[in-house]
């Protein structure tokens, strides 16, 4: 459980924030081992859903990213885990983020592994995170373990950004070109297969093929449309799978012209 306190230190100065501990009693317990004499003291209450039925916001990559890192640097400076899980608390302004560092300490606390707490968590980490806490923990360096963690984090975080600004201008230019052909094939080629129609004109197979193609566009819009939309949908829930998206790249990695650039 997480608790809200406000108390005064051995200095007789104020000092509020917010403590993880299994019942009231421990709570008091960590607040005299302070030295902070407690003046108010109640368990906090986590977020709900609203009236309008929206929720918290949601826990972003690089929130996770960030916590790996201060975690890390908090223990390698010889800081406990208990009282980094305290610190990132009182730190940490994100509501669901705070509400998994809770259940973290807690999940510590009970006697759980870091490495097995940090499993069953919501933190959406690659595995290699986990497999280096459990290795961090078996050899007794936490700290360097959860290091390596965020800087390969960060590394390919670095790489997902150059690779977004690196294929933002082609996909322009890809969509561009795209509607242009669909406008070509909507609009323009019609009306020459319309100023066609009925004379003898010998035209070569591509121009045949072009008219074609463009008369059939212009009658069947819609059903293309709608066909394309639900090809894309089906497309982006296949790609929310990742044994999908590995054998993807598994297989463009196979054809000639991708192979090198992937």
């Amino acid at each position: 459980m997480q608790f809200v306190f406000k108390a005064v230190d051995g200095a007789g100065f104020a000092q509020q924030g917010t403590l993880v501990a299994a019942s009231e009693t421990e709570a008091l317990q960590q607040l005299f081992e302070r030295g902070y004499t407690p003046l108010d003291l109640r368990e906090e209450k986590r977020l709900e859903h609203t009236a309008s039925g929206a929720t918290q916001s949601a826990i972003k990559h690089v929130d996770v990213i960030a916590l790996i890192r201060e975690m890390a640097t908090l223990l390698a400076s010889g800081v406990g885990l208990s009282e980094a899980f305290s610190t990132l608390l009182e730190a940490s302004s994100h509501p669901r983020l705070k509400v998994t560092l809770g259940e973290l300490s807690a999940a510590v606390h009970g006697g759980e592994g870091f490495a097995a707490a940090l499993k069953k968590s919501n933190l959406k980490l690659p595995e290699y995170v986990h497999a280096l806490a459990k290795a961090g923990e078996a050899t007794g360096d936490l700290a360097g373990a959860l290091t390596r963690s965020a800087e390969q984090l960060e590394f390919e975080e670095r790489m997902r950004g150059e690779a977004r600004e690196a294929l933002t201008y082609p996909i322009i230019l890809i969509l561009t070109g795209i509607g242009a052909i669909i406008f070509i094939f909507s609009f323009v080629v019609p009306r020459f297969a319309g100023i066609l129609s009925g004379r003898n004109v010998d035209l070569p197979l591509l121009s045949e093929w072009v008219l074609t193609t463009g008369v059939f566009v212009n009658a069947h819009w819609l059903q293309i449309i709608i066909g394309l939309a639900i090809a894309g949908a089906g497309v982006s829930v296949l790609l929310r799978d990742e044994r999908f998206r590995v054998a993807a790249i598994v297989a463009l990695g196979r054809l000639p012209l991708l192979s090198s650039w992937i």
